[in-house]
């Protein structure tokens, strides 16, 4: 992954610099310029997708002022994209020769700030700062998904300061502690040495889930922690999701930038329209399987759970169990579900794919 290069290191390093001994109007050019040298440096690909994600996004909301129907169509050119790059990703080695790192989270970032473009809700900008955004170098790769307004306002106030910058490093060195320490050397190589002759199933599994979690979550403080020391705030992606007791509490903290788009602009929308819950669920789901990856698999992955969800909204007496041995239990049969969910989708015939990530 991009944050454990040495390139990324250095940039944070330069970051960290660049930061406290900026002048103020100075920055936004520094900012841009050490994304530019990174991605232009260790990953060309993804530098040419976002410039042209910024400039075709930009264009066609010009057009859409004359032509409203450019406004459906260019959502559509961005879906067909997005589904024309997962079908490419068929074959041995095709995420590494045709897919740009971070793909999918900038196909999530360009379709909040159309949506919201249309509807009139962002402040004044341009389309440097559009561009700007695209590229934020504390984000670009694996997120987490920061809106819009949200960072503009944060960048247009932005000022260096010391206490800021301490705090956003120790969560730096936190992110890096996560997934050296934990992912790559307890979980991924001491926990498997002391659990031979477990089954292999189960215990791959939880190896495979916690594997994950450490990975993305120290990922998460890595990016928010660049931005602290900039004066930015990322949001937070994800907040203890395994020590949640209910299946809704666990989504709520798990990827929570990702499962708040799909709450916005697939659920929500849809629920409106439909006045179905199942359906709505059911779709918001499947658009943050097929997200991840394009398959049967996947897709069966998001089915149940939005079906986990729906039962536990309809046979839960209360949204969150009572009492300390009522949350032990919502918390048992939380992370055995989701455990469980990842061994299904480990499980799962590759031969039964549509098309692999």
């Amino acid at each position: 992954m991009p944050q454990v290069s040495v390139p990324f290191l250095l940039a944070i390093v330069a970051w960290l610099v660049a930061s406290a001994a900026a002048p103020r109007r100075a920055w936004p050019w520094l900012r841009d310029l050490l994304a530019v040298g990174l991605l232009w440096w260790w990953e060309p690909r993804t530098l040419a997708m976002l410039s042209l994600l910024a400039l075709a996004g930009w264009s066609a909301s010009r057009l859409r002022r004359r032509l409203p129907a450019v406004s459906g169509l260019f959502l559509g050119v961005v879906a067909a994209a997005f589904i024309a790059v997962r079908i490419a990703q068929r074959g041995e080695g095709a995420d590494v020769v045709l897919v740009p790192v971070g793909f999918g989270f900038a196909v999530l970032r360009i379709v909040h700030w159309w949506v919201e473009q249309g509807r009139g809700s962002l402040p004044d900008h341009g389309l440097r700062d559009l561009w700007s955004w695209l590229i934020y170098l504390p984000t670009v790769f694996v997120g987490p998904v920061q809106r819009f307004e949200h960072w503009l306002r944060w960048e247009r106030r932005r000022r260096f300061d010391a206490h800021d910058a301490a705090a956003g490093l120790h969560r730096v060195l936190l992110g890096y502690v996560r997934i050296v320490v934990f992912a790559f050397w307890l979980v991924g190589s001491l926990l498997p040495r002391h659990l031979l002759g477990w089954p292999p199933g189960p215990t791959g599994a939880v190896i495979a889930t916690a594997t994950l979690y450490l990975v993305f979550a120290g990922a998460s403080d890595i990016a928010i922690g660049m931005g602290r020391i900039a004066g930015q705030r990322v949001p937070e992606n994800f907040s203890s999701p395994f020590l949640r007791s209910s299946l809704p509490e666990f989504w709520r903290s798990w990827h929570m930038t990702v499962t708040e788009w799909c709450r916005v602009y697939v659920y929500l929308p849809l629920l409106a329209r439909t006045r179905s819950a199942l359906l709505s669920a059911g779709v918001a789901m499947a658009t943050f399987a097929a997200w991840h990856e394009l398959s049967v698999a996947y897709l069966a992955w998001g089915s149940l759970q939005a079906l986990g969800l729906l039962a536990w909204h309809r046979l839960a007496p209360t949204r969150a169990p009572r009492g300390p041995v009522g949350r032990v239990g919502g918390w048992l049969l939380t992370t055995s579900f989701i455990v469980a969910s990842f061994w299904m989708l480990r499980a799962w015939p590759r031969g039964g794919q549509w098309y692999a990530r």
